[in-house]
């Protein structure tokens, strides 16, 4: 009996931590809440006039689909992504750099940083919780 309880808790804890794996590798659908709230805010930060605000979201709305397409490329390898990617967001920055001031990039900019300091902490986080 002690055998059968432990295989069955055992078969059970290796569901429960293969479906969270599962489920933290599926890629979230691009025009999040999460995402978009985010966006909302770094315009407000930035203090963006309503011109550029509608400049902004035009940029954003060309670009999104594209690096969404390019998540979803598995003809690509690791490397060729990124370094597409980093292509797309390069055009970006170039397009924002036609009505942002210099001040408000700047500001941006460490924006982004910060942002991507945190994934990289909430991503080591999640890999510390992986450990027995």
């Amino acid at each position: 009996m002690k055998l059968h309880n432990t295989l069955l808790a055992a078969l059970i804890i290796t569901g429960i931590h293969a479906n969270a794996q599962e489920t933290r590798d599926t890629i979230r659908p691009a025009g999040n809440t999460k995402t978009e709230g985010a966006r909302k805010k770094m315009m407000e930060d930035l203090k963006l006039t309503k011109q550029q605000a509608k400049q902004f979201k035009e940029v954003n709305a060309e670009f999104s689909p594209k690096l969404k397409a390019l998540r979803n490329d598995s003809t690509l390898d690791k490397k060729q992504r990124r370094k597409q990617a980093m292509d797309l967001i390069q055009q970006r920055q170039e397009k924002l750099k036609t009505f942002l001031t210099p001040e408000q990039m700047d500001k941006m900019r460490e924006m982004q940083k910060g942002q991507m300091q945190n994934r990289r902490n909430n991503k080591g986080e999640m890999n510390d919780d992986d450990t027995p």
